[in-house]
């Protein structure tokens, strides 16, 4: 009998611990919660004071802020971010992404991911950027605006017209007058092998208007006559050679042109410095 009782006493001991430690849980539980909903209660009520961007963007926070539609002063915690990266998106062109974050107690952080504009179009009185795809992004009427963004000015075959239509969803490109498929592929070809040489970062034109016949335009004072791509590694390297012997500091801008003849790239100086008694009229090949 006793060892009954002590089993029965046992297990009212353990229920009654479970019980005690199920209410101690519920009780932690209730508490964080209620915990949670007054602080966001408290922290619904904090004014935005500060903005701040993170990323690497040409666009100032001011206009990034203004783009948003949110206001210093509006609460921190009811912001629809939702909606502000999609306004940050429709005014800000150049922006790929954008991500709205709370900084306790009174920023709000833009942390923002830009398109990669590379090139720019010349369209009557109006200039366009284009990313590396070919996506028009930015109609400006000033051509300094695009140069200033370091963009190479990009000459393509046979432009028709070219739209910007606002809508996220839809690509702008410029529209050719000739459907020719092949034609578009093989300019989208020479423009890519340039894009991805080192000499982008010197290119000030690019001109294709004859795939041909390919006209660059070097730190604003070389004048390139390219001819075709045709064994374009090749004649890159020699082209970077020649372009070694302009860079010299005596010679201020030149002409340099690829001649079928030698296989080869000639150097005329256009201004030299009194030093220099005569043009070097071609480079040696290696």
């Amino acid at each position: 009998m006793k060892k009954a009782r002590s089993k029965q006493n046992t297990g009212r001991m353990r229920r009654i611990l479970l019980s005690n430690q199920f209410c101690i849980t519920v009780l932690v539980v209730m508490t964080l919660l209620a915990i949670i909903c007054l602080a966001k209660v408290i922290l619904g009520f904090l004014p935005i004071k500060q903005f701040s961007c993170e990323g690497d963007t040409k666009y100032h926070v001011v206009e990034i802020v203004s783009a948003s539609g949110i206001q210093q002063g509006d609460k921190l915690y009811r912001v629809d971010e939702s909606e502000a990266e999609q306004m940050i998106l429709k005014n800000c062109p150049y922006v790929k992404s954008v991500e709205i974050k709370t900084v306790f107690p009174d920023t709000l952080c833009f942390v923002i991911e830009e398109k990669e504009p590379g090139w720019y179009l010349q369209f009557g009185t109006e200039y366009y950027s284009l990313d590396y795809d070919l996506e028009l992004l930015v109609l400006e009427y000033d051509e300094k605006n695009v140069t200033g963004r370091g963009m190479t000015k990009l000459v393509l075959p046979e432009v028709e017209e070219v739209i910007i239509s606002g809508d996220m969803e839809e690509p702008n490109v410029p529209v050719f007058a000739s459907d020719d498929e092949q034609l578009r592929k093989e300019t989208l070809e020479i423009i890519d092998k340039f894009r991805t040489h080192e000499i982008k970062s010197r290119l000030t034109m690019l001109d294709l208007s004859n795939r041909f016949e390919i006209s660059l335009t070097i730190d604003q004072k070389y004048e390139v006559s390219f001819g075709d791509t045709a064994n374009f590694d090749v004649k890159m390297k020699k082209f970077m050679a020649a372009l070694a012997v302009a860079d010299d500091p005596k010679y201020s801008g030149g002409t340099l042109t690829w001649t079928d003849a030698t296989r080869d790239f000639s150097f005329k100086p256009t201004i030299s410095r009194p030093e220099v008694d005569e043009p070097l009229e071609n480079v040696p090949q290696e």
